[in-house]
């Protein structure tokens, strides 16, 4: 039997659960973001040398890095989610981690003493890097040492990335799309039932999602903030006029005053 919790906190456990975490074990799967992850797998067991995934900021790209790491549990397999900034940071960061040492001669070294393939490393945020740093990137990868997975939110025409050399090396693309309405809102059901708020999980039904995503388009952050605004308000209510409340089912009209405090909606 599932035991309900109390009803004067609901609410504000709700809330809770929608603030943005950088946890992999808080990683909610659904259709598409399963189909990444499964892609990540085939270039980290393959012996091709760059994969490249694109997507808008605040889609989940980071937290899919993340999430594969941690599926992925290797002191070979490298995650630098903070950009770096100068290619002499980049350099002597993978020389400590690949070589344990400072090295004078990045590529030569590797070549002697890495086996083929030997690491992966995951650039986070990649459109901050320069070309230099870009050529770099492809360099070492030339070595088949190691090879990278490149996270960015989108390719310049002008970037090193699109020409010939660079991209005759890149096994695959994976372009993260915005999770569709149905996925949105298995990922708020998935989220509230892993805390065990068992009765908040069909306070919402599908349609009242398409409330939300006409506003957010599926963006997990803006999702994220548009849920936690709506649980706080609920919140609120629940401690100063519980009466507006007659169930667990949430009228229309909070999703409404949510959507004007985000400024979605104009007063």
């Amino acid at each position: 039997m599932i035991m309900q919790k109390n009803r004067n906190n609901i609410y504000e456990e709700a809330k809770k659960v929608f603030i943005d975490t950088n946890s992999p074990k808080d990683y909610v799967k659904f259709e598409s973001n399963i189909r990444y992850l499964q892609h990540l797998h085939e270039f980290y067991n393959s012996d091709q040398k760059i994969s490249i995934i694109i997507g808008k900021p605040g889609i989940g790209k980071s937290m899919l890095l993340k999430r594969f790491v941690y599926e992925n549990p290797h002191p070979k397999l490298l995650l630098y989610d903070k950009p770096f900034f100068k290619k002499y940071e980049l350099e002597k960061q993978l020389a400590k981690d690949l070589l344990g040492q400072n090295s004078k001669n990045f590529i030569e070294d590797i070549e002697k003493n890495l086996k083929d393939f030997e690491y992966t490393v995951i650039l986070d945020e990649v459109q901050l890097y320069d070309d230099y740093m870009l050529e770099f990137v492809r360099i070492a990868s030339d070595t088949k040492k190691v090879k990278f997975i490149l996270s960015l939110h989108e390719i310049e025409n002008e970037s090193a990335l699109t020409k010939e050399h660079f991209t005759s090396r890149i096994f695959s693309y994976i372009t993260i799309k915005n999770p569709s309405l149905p996925e949105l809102f298995v990922y708020f059901q998935k989220k509230l039932l892993s805390s065990n708020l068992y009765e908040l999980s069909e306070s919402l039904k599908k349609k009242d999602f398409q409330f939300i995503y006409q506003y957010t388009q599926g963006n997990l952050r803006d999702t994220n903030k548009f849920l936690y605004t709506l649980f706080d308000i609920l919140s609120y209510f629940n401690e100063n006029k519980p009466s507006t409340l007659k169930s667990l089912k949430i009228p229309k009209k909070f999703l409404e005053m949510s959507a004007i405090h985000l400024g979605y909606i104009n007063a």
